[in-house]
């Protein structure tokens, strides 16, 4: 009797024991679930600000409870290998633009079709609400959740040669964001298409392969593309948006309340990456302006879109959606 009552004395006092260990201790002691996040970008570009700023507002919204690992440099794999390994549930988080997403979902083609967005109100006034919803929810289906709109930044054409009105274009080898909309984009101008990953394009515009890609002024400045190209015609051909995205599968393994904090924490990155990505680009345009003698052309833009303008009724599936976008003030 007398060892059972000090049996029960012993787990009595164990579990009051349990009970006094701090709150602090106790979590330090529960690991944060951990997710990957990929992008194509080095350590210095804006997309990874965004990251950072992400994983910070993620952290602070779950105590801790949820850390987000970046991997730059396309260290987990090319953009288009990111949005597979989301769809897969290889990857958790990834940023890749939305032209790569159109493989999963054809209409994104609409927000990078030239011509088809005004300028970034416009643009986030698109993503932000109900069409943006719809797009999302096209995306699920194929098991990959955006959270959020990033910012690429304005595209337009870079080249070895210049380029200033759209007859420059014709026959010379373009490199573009590969998707179908793009493709069309180059045939209209009359260019070779040539396929080439991003961390391919420097050899490419050295070695001859490509003349020119569509390209915007961070990218240039951080990835040193004026070494081996000295133009750039401004001619508004995008509004480009980095969508941070999620696996469905792992994004469904998170409790509701986690699922309500990755969407804020994305939405919340994203209205600080906005402006910040605006702000590099007009900095960068400047800085390779007046230290590496970049030609910078501003086109007539009439020109150009009398041309590319005509491209739209290529996709008459795209058509109502094209009318939406355009009738949003």
């Amino acid at each position: 009797m007398k060892i059972r009552n000090s049996f029960v004395l012993c787990a009595v006092v164990g579990l009051f024991a349990a009970f006094l260990v701090p709150a602090s201790v106790q979590a330090a002691e529960k690991k944060p679930i951990l997710l990957r996040l990929g992008h194509e970008m080095p350590e210095n570009h804006p997309y990874h600000e965004g990251a950072k700023k992400f994983a910070e507002i993620l952290a602070r919204k779950t105590g801790n409870g949820i850390a987000v690992q970046i991997f730059p440099n396309g260290t987990l794999g090319k953009q288009a290998q990111l949005v597979d390994g989301l769809g897969m549930g290889t990857i958790d988080l990834a940023l890749t633009n939305t032209v790569v997403l159109e493989k999963y979902e054809p209409r994104m083609g609409v927000l990078v079709m030239p011509y088809v967005i005004r300028d970034w109100d416009h643009v986030y006034k698109v993503v932000d609400g109900e069409i943006g919803k719809e797009l999302n929810k096209g995306l699920e289906k194929k098991d990959i959740v955006v959270l959020a709109y990033h910012e690429i930044g304005h595209t337009n054409i870079h080249s070895v040669k210049p380029i200033k009105s759209p007859s420059d274009v014709k026959g010379i080898k373009l490199r573009i964001q590969p998707g179908p909309s793009y493709v069309e984009v180059a045939k209209a101008l009359g260019a070779i298409v040539v396929p080439t990953a991003f961390g391919e394009v420097y050899a490419a515009l050295q070695l001859g392969t490509i003349d020119a890609q569509v390209q915007s002024a961070s990218n240039i400045r951080q990835s040193k593309f004026y070494e081996v190209g000295k133009h750039y015609i401004i001619n508004d051909l995008g509004f480009f948006l980095e969508p941070l995205s999620m696996s469905k599968m792992v994004y469904d393994r998170m409790t509701p309340e986690h699922q309500k904090a990755l969407r804020e924490a994305a939405y919340e990155s994203a209205l600080w990456q906005r402006p910040y990505a605006r702000g590099k680009q007009n900095e960068d345009l400047a800085f390779l302006e007046k230290n590496h003698g970049l030609v910078v052309t501003k086109a007539d833009v009439s020109e150009w879109r009398a041309i590319i303008e005509p491209i739209h009724d290529k996709f008459p599936q795209w058509r109502d959606l094209i009318v939406k976008v355009k009738a949003i003030k």
